[in-house]
């Protein structure tokens, strides 16, 4: 049986203190597993939360063969190396300063861009600015 690709649904969960929250549900194992994705006041609508999971959801989708098919924007990118490589691999110093850099000058100009999209002249030109 082959796996299929994991979109997930999103829902808006009201709290009993503080505003309310977007919820990510998906299936692992079988089983529904949810993920609280931030409140509606930081992600104010539902692209907004899709673009926040970009990266978890190429996680959890990542031995799936249909994955490919898939495609990860700039900032989905920068996200998972946030979250997964950087914490491993540079101290707190360095990771403050590619955080600023992304969030300062790539996630503007290229956050929203896919990565297959991206042309390394455009880069090049871009950095030459």
């Amino acid at each position: 049986m082959t796996a299929r690709y994991q979109y997930g649904s999103f829902r808006i969960s009201k709290r009993a203190k503080g505003p309310a929250v977007w919820e990510f549900r998906w299936i692992q194992y079988g089983k529904p597993k949810p993920m609280l994705v931030g409140t509606v006041e930081k992600l104010p609508n539902q692209v907004d939360a899709e673009r926040a999971l970009e990266a978890f959801r190429s996680r959890i989708n990542a031995t799936n063969p249909q994955s490919k098919f898939h495609s990860l924007t700039v900032g989905g990118l920068i996200d998972r190396f946030m979250k997964e490589y950087s914490p491993r691999h540079h101290r707190k110093n360095t990771r403050i300063s590619y955080q600023g850099a992304f969030d300062k000058h790539v996630r503007p100009r290229w956050g929203n861009e896919l990565v297959e999209n991206v042309k390394t002249m455009a880069v090049q030109d871009w950095l030459d600015e």
